[in-house]
């Protein structure tokens, strides 16, 4: 088995683009560049974090400079598609975090879909050997997608001290 990866790039001004860009692609760069991951013609999937209609300031939510260096860069790579896909916490509406992450009027600048995973068709996946559940409902989107980029924020939950990453897609 294939040991994960990781890599950390060091980002001076978290509010500029360019810098993020840069640090976003540092950090691919480390471990083989995102090319390596991802190939020409590929659907790219990018799944930040957007749990609540809070600006990406308050640590609650991806920055939408990270998300905009992760789609022009899969772009960059070949990606043929590349789509945004977010479906926030209970008691959130999806649209208006969108709008207020600044992420509704940047898939429109940059030419990338947003897709609210609590509207999406969804689809069934089998679990073989699955003990409490035999299938599960999955988006479409994630089926469709050749590539998934995890976008999470780090941040501790109700119940665990972080998450990391693996909240961010059970959501």
């Amino acid at each position: 088995m294939n040991k994960p990866e990781v890599s950390i790039a060091k980002c001076q001004k978290v509010h500029d683009y360019e810098s993020v860009r840069e640090a976003v692609k540092e950090s691919f760069d480390l471990i083989g560049g995102l090319d390596s991951l991802v190939s020409p013609g590929d659907g790219v999937l990018v799944k930040p974090n957007l749990i609540g209609p809070y600006h990406y300031t308050t640590g609650a939510t991806t920055s939408p400079h990270v998300i905009r260096a992760l789609c022009e860069l899969a772009k960059e790579a070949g990606a043929r598609k590349v789509t945004i896909a977010e479906g926030s916490a209970v008691g959130s509406k999806t649209e208006e975090i969108f709008i207020v992450t600044g992420l509704a009027e940047l898939s429109t600048k940059i030419g990338v879909d947003l897709i609210n995973l609590k509207k999406t068709e969804t689809v069934y996946m089998g679990i073989p050997n699955g003990k409490v559940f035999r299938r599960l409902r999955i988006p479409e989107a994630f089926m469709e997608a050749d590539v998934i980029i995890n976008a999470p924020v780090m941040k501790t939950h109700d119940v665990f001290p972080a998450t990391l990453g693996l909240k961010n897609m059970k959501g």
